[in-house]
């Protein structure tokens, strides 16, 4: 389980927190409380707070953040699956979700070259590598910023 206490922000008591659960199909990523989180949707990033309108979204691929009461940030690499936004809850059912320090930069590395080298012989093909190349590039770039920070 990942905790709130990577970075510091201003003014989070100014917020309400809510409940925010990470899950994986075969694990709890994180259960915590939060009083921001942004995360990419299929279409864009959204940023959420308590009380939001209650929605159901698919997942993109990119970062998470969550802040928590105490101002403190943890990013995750998110990628696949649905959320579900209620007022006082986000839950997140991700095909992928791994804790931003737990990224390899290699290993994402690795899975990039293994995508670009695919062949592509129909056009949905090539869309769908396109696709995969955009979110291994985010992963990658997360990867980076993280070893720089070690």
């Amino acid at each position: 389980m990942s905790d709130l206490n990577e970075l510091k922000i201003e003014h989070p008591e100014r917020l309400k927190p809510f409940h925010c659960e990470l899950l994986v199909p075969d694990a709890k990523i994180c259960d915590v409380e939060a009083v921001y989180a942004v995360f990419p949707l299929a279409d864009g990033l959204i940023g959420i707070l308590h009380g939001h309108a209650p929605m159901i979204g698919r997942i993109g691929g990119g970062p998470m953040t969550l802040t928590g009461p105490n101002g403190r940030l943890c990013q995750f690499y998110v990628a696949g699956g649905f959320v579900q936004v209620t007022r006082d809850r986000v839950m997140l059912l991700a095909e992928e979700c791994i804790p931003a320090d737990k990224l390899d930069r290699e290993k994402v590395w690795e899975e990039l070259e293994a995508v670009i080298k695919r062949p592509v012989s129909t056009a949905q093909e090539g869309r769908d590598r396109l696709e995969a190349m955009a979110t291994l590039r985010l992963k990658f770039s997360m990867a980076q910023q993280v070893a720089g920070k070690r």
